[in-house]
């Protein structure tokens, strides 16, 4: 996956939100494969920091899509969406 600077990502396992500032590209890699360092920043404490990733660690920062991952399950599925809001909206309504 390719993300462009400015992007805003999540590493797929959990961290703050980052925000792109550059994609290195190793052009002897296939199209397609994870052979892509995005470097990426974001703020700790009040304090910017700095990483580079591979861009197979990533994902793009969806948030509603973060706040349905929960409902969703493992692996998800084209029904997963619809069921999780199925899920979600009777968990808001006070019926889970």
């Amino acid at each position: 996956m390719s993300f462009n600077v400015g992007d805003v990502v999540r590493l797929n396992s959990g961290s703050p939100a980052m925000t792109v500032e550059r994609g290195d590209y190793d052009d002897r890699a296939p199209a397609g494969s994870d052979r892509e360092d995005v470097r990426c920043c974001w703020f700790h404490e009040g304090r910017i920091q700095h990483g580079e990733f591979r861009a197979a660690m990533l994902e793009a920062d969806n948030p509603v899509l973060n706040a349905a991952k929960p409902f969703l399950g493992d692996p998800l599925t084209p029904t997963a969406l619809p069921n999780a809001a199925k899920k979600l909206l009777s968990v808001l309504r006070g019926h889970p």
